[in-house]
């Protein structure tokens, strides 16, 4: 009847019950289908039915072949031996399209059976309640489809045709629970097409898997993408990449890979992630984590064999604290470079294996955070290049540390002296300090040279013992020849007090001079 005709536009199926739309294109979900199997004899015989009509409408009037003879052939009739049917090819090289089809979750799934016989499918804004559909030797292709349960990640054909430019399994689909490879016990699980572009996926879970091409291809670069896609979680391990790994404008709430081999280039651009973790991963090719921000990152017994590029990343958050961004026994083989990368977190690089010195220049580094030996590798790679104000400035960062890591009852003497230096000049990155320093000893001796022995009475007791030992003192200054002719004073009895204040002007008049020639040059 025409009034129980499918809401779906093009589609001349009946209602199914108190729905608008036929069995096909109705609304399924994972419970209803077991509490109404009749659901699913309905739905199998409305696809092939479906299915032979579009098969049917392919023929020329040469080729022609009617619509039951095609549903016999759908519902895989083991006694088709008919000339007729196999001379006219039905199902080799036609493409299917399904579209707006709800494909129901059932124990039994035999309509998979169904698909498994057509030579190429085209999915478009189709749901999915089941947890794998695997079609060996079918060409597919899902574009805008909804994915409600866990999906099994298989090895699907690619259908390769004009609307598929970007040569993928899956584009603009949306899986709304975890997505995750088939284990393979003795061996790798072999994927030899690139499944994703420009999906949403909740949790990506790769596991015993190698992929021969790429794993996701968006095609367009990163900078033309206005909203950043979004995946939550990746987590791939005990696996080989062959091609490029290329994420770029994503959103993650964590990225973790460990036991792995990225075979070709590793790229991770513009990407922002709350967690992202490495644990013993060789990267073969080229590694670019180009403007990306992580709020925590680590990595561990790891290998870089070419050159490595964080360049303005973002390591952790400004005024918030989260674990330091740490390369833990990690060894790079090529070029670091972390030009104007800023680490909130502070950096530790203490434990790395270095072939070559990072380029760190225009970088900011929490120092509170950071350790020494960080420093001093900073500072021996801007050595390495001739930037000798740079290198003073971690010069600094590294004698900092030295100081507050230095036990006074270990080293007296180095503590003493560190301290020191941090108090005149922090370690000659500072002029101003010194200068301090000097107008406050100037306004002293001044003062001391004006006021000596004045506060005492010569009646007092103790005058004549401090007149006799301020005398030898004078007489020990004036002993030491190459500072004797500094010494004269319009007071006498000053000789003493003014080699102590000579000492102390020397001291900061050197310390002024290094601080303006390492602002300068070294």
């Amino acid at each position: 009847m025409e009034g129980n005709e499918c809401s779906y536009e093009g589609c001349e199926f009946d209602v199914y019950e108190e729905n608008n739309e036929c069995v096909l294109h109705c609304e399924k979900n994972h419970e209803y289908n077991y509490r109404e199997p009749k659901i699913y004899e309905g739905f199998k015989e409305a696809l092939i039915k479906h299915i032979a009509i579009q098969l049917v409408s392919e023929r020329t009037e040469e080729s022609y072949i009617d619509k039951e003879t095609v549903i016999f052939i759908l519902e895989g009739n083991e006694d088709i031996s008919s000339n007729r049917i196999q001379n006219n090819d039905v199902i080799t090289g036609s493409l299917i399209n399904l579209s707006w089809i709800n494909f129901p979750f059932f124990q039994s799934n035999e309509y998979i059976k169904v698909l498994n016989i057509l030579d190429s499918i085209e999915f478009d804004f189709c749901h999915f309640d089941l947890h794998k559909l695997e079609l060996r030797g079918t060409k597919c292709f899902f574009q805008d489809c909804t994915f409600h349960n866990d999906w099994m990640l298989t090895n699907t054909s690619l259908l390769a045709y004009d609307s598929n430019l970007y040569k993928v399994i899956y584009r603009k689909c949306d899986f709304l629970k975890d997505v995750h490879t088939s284990v393979g016990i003795n061996e790798q699980y072999i994927i030899d097409e690139t499944p994703f572009s420009q999906c949403k996926i909740t949790k990506l879970l790769i596991t015993h898997t190698f992929f021969k091409k790429m794993i996701f291809n968006d095609l367009l670069e990163f900078e033309e993408m206005e909203n950043k896609k979004e995946i939550k979680n990746i987590q791939i391990s005990h696996s080989k990449i062959g091609r490029e790994f290329k994420l770029n404008n994503y959103e993650f709430n964590s990225f973790k890979c460990k036991h792995t081999v990225f075979k070709s280039n590793f790229t991770f651009n513009q990407n922002n992630i709350e967690s992202f973790e490495i644990d013993k991963v060789t990267f073969k090719g080229l590694v670019n984590f180009n403007n990306t921000e992580f709020e925590s990152f680590q990595i561990e017994k790891s290998i870089f064999e070419k050159f490595t590029n964080f360049e303005k990343c973002e390591f952790g958050k400004k005024n918030n604290h989260y674990p330091i961004a740490e390369f833990k026994n990690t060894t790079f083989l090529d070029f670091i470079n972390f030009r104007e990368a800023k680490f909130y977190s502070g950096l530790d690089l203490e434990n790395a294996n270095l072939k070559e010195y990072p380029n760190f220049l225009y970088c900011h580094i929490e120092t509170q955070y950071t350790n020494r030996e960080t420093f001093r590798i900073i500072k021996h790679s801007f050595d390495k290049v001739g930037n000798t104000i740079e290198a003073n400035k971690y010069f600094a960062y590294e004698m900092e540390k030295e100081r507050e890591n230095i036990s006074i009852k270990k080293d007296v003497n180095k503590r003493v002296m560190l301290n020191l230096n941090y108090w005149i000049s922090n370690f000659g990155q500072s002029w101003i300090r010194p200068l301090i320093w000097i107008l406050g000893i100037v306004l002293l001796h001044y003062f001391i040279v004006k006021g000596t022995f004045q506060c005492i009475s010569p009646s007092n007791f103790i005058y004549e013992p401090l007149k006799l030992l301020g005398n030898f003192f004078d007489d020990l200054a004036n002993s030491i020849i190459p500072f004797r002719r500094f010494l004269k004073s319009d007071k006498e009895g000053m000789e003493f007090i003014n080699l102590i204040f000579l000492i102390m002007y020397s001291t900061l008049i050197y310390n002024l001079v290094i601080a303006v020639k390492r602002i300068t040059k070294r």
